[in-house]
C-alpha cells in the first residue's frame, strides 16, 4: 500500500512538473519552454530512474526545439534541450548508451548546441568508456562542429579500438598528422543515418549528406 501511495505521488509530480516546466503555450502569444530547475533532482522521493526516464522521453519529443536561434540550425548554448538531458543523464548517468548518442547528435546537429553537445558527449564517454558508438558520435561533434581536429582524432581512435569500422583508425591518423578528412565526410554521415532512428535526426543527417556531396561537384 505505502509503495502504490508513493508511486501516486511520483506520478503526480511528474504531471506537474509536465505541466509546469514543460508544456507549449497555444495562445497566440506562445512563450518558450522553460528549462528544468537542477534542484529537482532532490524532489523525487527516492525514484530518480524512474524521473530520469520521464525526462528522456520528454526530451525525446522535441529534440529539435530550439529557445534562442542565433543562427539557421544554430543555437545559443545552454539550450532547453541541453537542460533537460542534462537533468536526466544526472539524475541517472547510466540510463543507456543511446541517450549519449542520440541526444549528443541532436544537440550537435538539430539544435546546434554546440557547447551543450561538447559536455553532454563528454560525459557519455565518461559513463560509458567503452561504447564506440558514443566515441563515434563524440568524434562527429568534435571534428564537424568544434573544428577540433586532435580531439577528434584521438576520439576516432578510440572508437576503433572499441570496435568502430576499421576505416576510422585511418581517420585518426590522418587527423592527427593534418592531413585532411574530406574523403571520410560521406563515409561518417552514410555511417550516422544507418545508426540512428530518430526520423528528425535522419533528415537533418541525410541534409548534411546531400551538402557534402554537392560541395565535391
Amino acid at each position: 500500500m505505502l509503495v502504490k501511495i508513493i508511486v501516486g505521488i511520483l506520478v503526480s509530480i511528474t504531471w506537474l512538473l509536465s505541466h509546469v516546466f514543460f508544456s507549449k503555450s497555444y495562445d497566440r502569444f506562445q512563450e518558450p519552454y522553460i528549462p528544468p530547475p537542477k534542484a529537482i533532482q532532490y524532489l523525487t522521493a527516492g525514484f530518480r530512474i524512474q524521473t530520469a526516464d520521464a525526462f528522456w522521453l520528454r526530451a525525446v519529443q522535441d529534440f529539435d526545439y530550439c529557445s534562442h536561434k542565433i543562427a539557421e540550425n544554430v543555437c545559443e548554448g545552454n539550450s532547453w534541450l541541453f537542460s533537460v538531458l542534462d537533468l536526466a543523464s544526472t539524475l541517472d548517468s547510466r540510463l543507456e548508451p543511446v541517450m549519449y548518442q542520440t541526444g549528443g547528435l541532436a544537440l550537435s546537429i538539430l539544435v546546434g548546441d554546440v557547447e551543450g553537445a561538447a559536455q553532454f558527449f563528454e560525459r557519455g564517454t565518461r559513463v560509458y568508456p567503452s561504447s564506440w558508438q558514443v566515441i563515434y558520435g563524440a568524434a562527429y561533434h568534435a571534428l564537424y562542429e568544434e573544428k577540433n581536429k586532435k580531439k577528434a582524432s584521438k576520439l576516432y581512435l578510440r572508437a576503433f579500438e572499441n570496435g568502430a569500422p576499421s576505416w576510422t583508425q585511418v581517420l585518426a591518423a590522418r587527423l592527427a598528422s593534418d592531413e585532411g578528412d574530406s574523403e571520410f565526410a560521406e563515409r561518417i554521415l552514410e555511417d550516422m543515418v544507418a545508426q540512428n532512428k530518430d526520423e528528425n535526426l535522419v533528415k537533418r543527417l541525410k541534409t548534411k549528406l546531400e551538402e557534402t556531396k554537392s560541395q565535391k561537384h
